[in-house]
């Protein structure tokens, strides 16, 4: 009888296996018609048609979700589960899984709280496992908890890291806490909110705490909620990377997880432009690098967050970001949202590494900033092809952009030598020595202005200063004493900046401020350094200033006007640094132009 009943057993384990596996592939379709619908793709729905599919997709993830489960369980009873510890941050851990669970909390009222300091210690754990485990607890909280709040917290005890997940949820009777790890075991309770499930996510959790080498147990009570206290072992200085199921050791990976890699390493390759990698796994990081270097790609590689936000504060004009979701020191998440702080998705692709390979986790990567991302373990094929993709699409972007900057650079410059052709013919009859400086004036604008040895070059801000100068020697010369010129720098001369993005905001403010009144006035043109590399540009006038209808008129593209339009320079400046500039005006009071852009040297040259 015996053996009949483990022969069974094995039967049902193999049964949900395979039904498991069989069971993906149709849900992954399910999910994803569904979403694309919802999306519109095959046309306009009515807000019921939305709701229904809405309820369609979200029980495909759910039942996602179970599958999932059903195959770590199988694993786990065959002792198939394998760790690959190593230094993990906790707070960092637990806020990437906030910001995935807060996706799925949707308008539920609760709040999840993240109580770990910034400078708790390091724990020793899988990071896929690690997530699993928070996963499990803080959505088993959620999930209990129709209003009110999750926290999650955690402390020291000798050399074991003691963490809390309570919530404030409906609780159990006492006694009914020695059910909750068991598997099939559920909750019953009467709620708006779903708990569906079949109970095994929490066995799960209990499996791999303790395959950790902790302990975990709870406390609850009737309308007091849940408190999931577990503990994992601290990272110790000379921790050593090990396989927790293996206990045999190989020699030869053993010795490389001991290699000492200094980073940032830099590679160069025929490709200049560097591809950026963040990953914190030596043999992962490795197996990029080799298939970068196949195609020639110039590399520069960090192992933590941190790292890459130096290495991108040097604005080094790089042409990918490739990123790891899970990091000891900081949350792929984190680095994703510093860097489209100050990068749109065309200028830096960035292509997330993800090891849970969770429908949610891709999910979550896109919503935040990820232009693509690729599983754990990836095929060295696909990295390539989508690391190919995301560079084409930023080549094809830029030269858009130098395309339209062109465009917009060749409506400046006959404006300008029109007018000073005119100044120049009206004081050869009264003036004529007048007339030669203002010629020499000119010849030496036109060698700087001209002076781009391709569409996207820069010029320095001392080359810029020089032509407002000799523009506004030509304007003095029709107009006198009308206009002043104040000039207030306090910047490297040697800045790169766009050509030509002064000189027409001061000829804007001569010929629109200051000549529309018969004394003319007073230009002020400012250029500062301020914190962070940050550089202020800012031009004003005294002059008569525009009402509000009349500057909405100005920075319209459709505005005919017979100068250099400011929608022009402001597109200019969107164009290249994705940043919009800020006009202040008032009638009889003036006009300030003005706004920030990045202060290095080189940043220009780099980054385009």
């Amino acid at each position: 009888m015996k053996n009949k009943l483990v022969k069974l057993d094995k039967i049902k384990d193999d049964f949900l296996i395979n039904t498991s596996h069989e069971l993906k592939t149709p849900l992954g379709a399910i999910v994803g018609i569904t979403d694309s619908i919802i999306k519109r793709v095959e046309g306009p729905l009515n807000e019921q048609q939305i709701q229904n599919l809405t309820i369609v997709k979200n029980s495909g993830r759910r039942l996602t979700m179970l599958v999932n489960d059903l195959l770590d369980y199988s694993k786990m009873k065959n002792g198939d589960i394998t760790l690959h510890k190593k230094k993990m941050n906790l707070r960092a851990s637990v806020d990437a899984v906030i910001k995935l669970q807060m996706f799925v909390l949707g308008n539920k009222p609760v709040r999840l709280i993240n109580s770990i300091s910034e400078a708790f210690p390091d724990i020793y754990a899988d990071p896929d496992r690690l997530l699993q485990i928070l996963h499990n607890l803080i959505g088993n909280a959620m999930k209990y908890t129709d209003v009110g709040e999750v926290e999650i917290s955690a402390e020291m005890h000798r050399n074991t890291v003691v963490i809390h997940v309570r919530d404030t949820g409906i609780g159990i009777a006492p006694g009914m806490e020695r059910f909750v790890f068991q598997a099939y075991e559920q909750i019953e309770s009467s709620s708006k909110y779903d708990r569906s499930g079949i109970g095994i996510g929490l066995s799960i959790t209990k499996k791999l705490v303790e395959l950790h080498g902790g302990r975990i147990r709870v406390e609850s009570a009737i309308g007091e909620g849940f408190v999931f206290t577990f503990t994992l072992p601290q990272a110790g200085i000379d921790s050593v990377e090990w396989n927790t199921a293996s206990k045999e050791h190989n020699v030869e990976a053993h010795e490389s997880l001991n290699l000492q890699v200094q980073y940032p390493l830099y590679l160069e390759g025929e490709i200049k432009e560097p591809v950026l990698v963040v990953e914190d796994d030596l043999a992962n990081m490795q197996s990029i690098i080799n298939a970068l270097k196949l195609k020639g790609y110039s590399i520069v590689a960090v192992n933590n967050g941190h790292q890459a936000l130096q290495e991108l504060d040097k604005n080094q004009g790089f042409y990918l970001v490739i990123l790891d979701i899970m990091m000891a020191d900081m949350s792929g998440y984190e680095v994703l949202t510093k860097i489209r702080e100050r990068y749109t998705l065309f200028e830096l692709p960035v292509l997330m590494l993800t090891a849970r390979n969770k429908a949610e986790d891709m999910r979550i990567a896109v919503d935040n900033g990820a232009n693509d991302y690729v599983g754990k373990p990836f095929e060295t094929e696909e990295l390539l092809a989508r690391v190919n993709n995301l560079t084409k699409m930023k080549a094809a972007v830029k030269h858009a952009k130098e395309a339209e900057i062109a465009f917009l650079r060749s409506q400046i410059k006959p404006h300008f030598l029109y007018n000073a052709l005119n100044s120049i013919a009206e004081l050869c009859i009264v003036e004529p020595s007048q007339a030669e400086d203002l010629v020499l004036h000119l010849s030496s604008y036109l060698r700087n202005s001209f002076d781009f040895k391709q569409l996207d070059s820069f010029t320095t801000l001392e080359k810029e200063l020089a032509l407002v100068e000799a523009y506004v020697h030509i304007e003095r010369a029709r107009f006198g004493n009308r206009i002043q010129v104040e000039y207030d720098i306090d910047a490297d001369p040697f800045i790169q900046i766009p050509p030509l993005i002064l000189q027409p905001l001061v000829e804007n403010a001569i010929r629109h401020g200051l000549m529309s009144s018969s004394s003319g006035g007073i230009v002020n043109v400012m250029v500062r350094k301020q914190e962070d590399h940050i550089m202020l540009i800012s031009v004003s006038d005294n002059g008569c200033g525009m009402s509000e209808k009349k500057l909405k008129e100005i920075l319209s593209p459709q505005t005919e006007t017979k100068g250099v339009g400011l929608w022009n320079i402001g597109q200019r400046i969107k164009l290249i640094y994705g940043i919009d500039f800020e006009v202040i005006s008032a009638e009889g009071v003036g006009t300030q132009i003005m706004f920030h852009i990045p202060a290095h040297p080189d940043y220009m040259r780099r980054s385009n």
